[in-house]
């Protein structure tokens, strides 16, 4: 499990650097960008306006806010602020709960990690873990009924969307069962321990928690 780990990130690393290199070799002959756009300032960022509206723009200099770059990206981040504000089919609720299980389950994967060379107290890494697979079982599983059930939304689901969705559920699940039980977490140690130390035979872990591993490392080795 543990080569197979190192395996899944050789295979992310390598297709994000071939997309990287796709769109650097793409023809650069329209604007790219995500409106509004978060360095336009005043009111054009309102309606996705830009600079190049106004008249003889290449005369003037060009004015950017700098803290608006932060704050619009983040609003979409940590708030899927379009999500909300466009909530037409009631997806974000359940869009906001997967997101915020993902950013958690990064987070216990970094206590986990960290926590191979410093101690941190378990109750904090618990917390983490069952808020985080718990959000995110409740996002995943909200999308799917709504991706079911309503008329629209089936129209636009395909097949892999169905599978991607539950894979994510079935990662989320193994995860918080996992997370739950000291054995479960112990385990999970375990596996962290090799994973930094590059000493495969040490790992011991076996039930959920084996099958939770397994498909974390199917889905990391196709997240690009």
């Amino acid at each position: 499990m543990v080569v197979f780990t190192y395996v899944a990130f050789l295979v992310c690393v390598v297709g994000i650097a071939y997309r990287f290199y796709r769109f650097y070799k793409l023809p650069i002959n329209i604007r790219w960008e995500v409106y509004p756009v978060p360095h336009e300032p005043g009111e054009k960022k309102k309606y996705g306006g830009s600079y190049l509206e106004e008249f003889a723009w290449y005369e003037r200099k060009l004015e950017k806010d700098h803290v608006g770059e932060w704050v619009e990206p983040l609003k979409e981040i940590l708030w899927l602020e379009r999500v909300k504000t466009y909530n037409r089919y009631g997806l974000w609720i359940w869009s906001f709960c997967l997101h915020w299980g993902l950013w958690l389950m990064f987070l216990f994967v970094v206590l986990m990690l960290i926590n191979t060379k410093i101690s941190i107290p378990l109750r904090l890494i618990k917390t983490v873990g069952i808020l985080g697979y718990g959000m995110g079982s409740l996002g995943v599983l909200g999308l799917l009924v709504k991706r079911t059930i309503h008329p629209t939304l089936k129209l636009y689901t395909s097949p892999i969307d169905r599978v991607n969705l539950l894979l994510l559920l079935t990662l989320f699940v193994t995860d918080f069962l996992m997370v739950v039980s000291d054995e479960g977490l112990k385990y999970a140690f375990f596996y962290f321990n090799a994973i930094l130390s590059f000493a495969p035979q040490e790992t011991k872990f076996e039930g959920i928690a084996f099958w939770h591993f397994f498909i974390f490392n199917i889905i990391f080795s196709k997240s690009y």
